[in-house]
């Protein structure tokens, strides 16, 4: 980074140690922005980008940040969701009592959430119910509820992989949802929609529960038409103040598209070739040998 600014040294080595130390989940990320997804699209150039000058304290901060994030053990570690997996499986293939195992689907379905999958999440959260349903076990009311609501993200989260990634267009994923944006596979919203509606007959007062539940109908193309009047959330709350225009998104149609977890982005002038903020470092997590992939702008 040598040339540049204070500011811009600061700013990319910010950058770093947040890709570093792990971001929040993907879980959590779609519960206050519609969970957009939940995992990004991104692409690798063809054109490797030239070498840049590493100092000795930069190779020294990038071995210690290493080093910390090797060390973190996997059971408090928030990016070693898969590890957790793997070891909550083991556990569970050494037949547990009944109720310890329903307490270790549920840890391995926030673990599953976690990691990106979905689809294993809602799986073992419906196991939980079938399990306890089948062997006469009603579940406490504070376990209960999160199995719900957990549910109802992991739905919500299906949703968005299933049709923002695999079906991913100009529309998708730009809030409010409409035209082309609107799910063209539905189980994950629809799942949502179930979850939510019984959370507000038990709570009305319930306002994530509310919020998501509308957010469930616009991605399905049934809002404000099917949302219950009294959870109805007015269409002006979605409305902004001034006319942001309208970005278009042409990452599929440059090469950029490749899926899988996101640990943070830097835009920069890595190669110094004058187009500041052009070239575009992204880092793949939580583990470290997953690839970063580096992406060269040009002018054109």
């Amino acid at each position: 980074m040598a040339g540049r600014s204070p500011l811009t040294r600061r700013f990319a080595w910010g950058c770093l140690i947040f890709m570093r130390l792990g971001p929040n989940c993907c879980a959590l990320l779609l519960i206050t922005a519609l969970f957009v997804p939940i995992l990004a699209v991104a692409a690798e150039s063809q054109e490797s980008p030239k070498a840049f000058y590493q100092s000795p304290g930069t190779k020294k901060m990038a071995a210690l940040l290493e080093k910390i994030l090797l060390e973190q053990p996997w059971q408090t570690d928030p990016n070693k969701s898969e590890e957790r997996v793997q070891r909550l499986q083991a556990d569970l293939a050494a037949k547990p009592s009944l109720r310890d195992e329903l307490k270790m689907r549920e840890a391995l379905a926030e673990n599953l959430l976690r990691a990106g999958d979905s689809a294993g999440a809602v799986k073992q959260l419906e196991k939980i119910r079938n399990l306890a349903s089948e062997n006469g076990i009603v579940l406490a009311p504070f376990f209960e509820k999160q199995i719900r609501d957990t549910l109802a993200i992991a739905y919500l989260s299906l949703g968005e992989q299933e049709n923002c990634v695999q079906y991913h267009g100009q529309e998708s994923c730009a809030f409010p949802i409409h035209g082309s944006g609107v799910h063209k596979l539905q189980r994950g919203a629809q799942g949502a929609v179930r979850e939510l509606t019984t959370a507000l007959e038990k709570d009305s007062s319930d306002l994530k529960s509310r919020w998501l539940l509308n957010i469930a109908y616009i991605t399905l193309g049934r809002y404000p038409a099917h949302v219950p009047a009294r959870w109805l959330i007015p269409s002006s709350r979605f409305d902004s103040e001034y006319d942001p225009g309208k970005f278009l998104d042409i990452a599929p149609s440059v090469g950029l598209a490749v899926t899988g977890h996101s640990g943070g982005a830097i835009l920069e002038d890595f190669d110094g070739d004058g187009f500041s903020g052009c070239d575009y470092v992204r880092r793949l997590w939580p583990s470290p040998e997953r690839p970063r992939h580096c992406f060269r702008g040009h002018r054109q």
